[in-house]
């Protein structure tokens, strides 16, 4: 008989499997793109004068939008700002916000070992830092998140529909004081199976 070593899942990995792919595809060489190349750049100097801006990269599988976007990171890595991406996931189209919580895990600079008391606490940090009414930010983001909220906290009454118009409200507030400290980018792939929620703040920033 042959052993079997069996693996249990504790917790989804906050580096999506995607990042490995582009990180292997940016070793080949940058050539062409140029108009591309040269609007991004146009919008991200009008972003940092505090015009915000929307691009849509769009193009066949395998083109090389990627590519662009990678890129186009390289090229701002030397100017201060906060870069935080996520992904539509053909599996999570029905879950609310799933690509808003991969944005936050970034935000907040998870890397996955943290315990949920550890994560609520930076939770809080961040979320003071951007003079937020933590009884009302942190249950709303703490909850989809996945996290414990404190006993501190007063329970929200809110109809299903209210809570999520107040949470799409908090986060669009939270990423617009961020980004008054300085330039934030917000890369989301794969946009066409972004679930409804996480595509309405989207719209809302844009």
């Amino acid at each position: 008989m042959h052993s079997v070593q069996l693996y249990r899942v504790i917790q989804q990995s906050v580096t999506r499997r995607r990042k490995h792919g582009a990180a292997i595809r940016a070793q080949t060489p940058f050539v062409g793109r140029a108009d591309e190349m040269r609007l991004l750049l146009n919008r991200w100097e009008q972003a940092c004068e505090g015009r915000g801006q929307l691009v849509l990269v769009v193009g066949e599988p395998g083109i090389g939008k990627s590519r662009v976007v990678k890129e186009f990171r390289g090229r701002i890595r030397d100017n201060p700002h906060l870069w935080v991406e996520g992904a539509g996931d053909q599996f999570f189209q029905s879950t609310p916000f799933h690509a808003v919580t991969q944005i936050l895990d970034e935000g907040l600079g998870w890397h996955g070992d943290e315990s949920p008391k550890e994560r609520v606490t930076q939770l809080e940090r961040g979320l003071e830092l951007a003079q937020m009414k933590l009884s009302e930010a942190v249950p709303l983001i703490a909850e989809l998140l996945n996290l414990p909220i404190p006993a501190k906290y007063p329970l929200l009454t809110f109809t299903p529909d209210q809570q999520r118009k107040r949470l799409l409200a908090n986060l669009t507030a939270w990423l617009l004081s961020a980004a008054r400290v300085q330039p934030v980018v917000m890369a989301m792939e794969d946009l066409h199976w972004v679930d409804p929620s996480t595509l309405e703040l989207t719209q809302t920033l844009g």
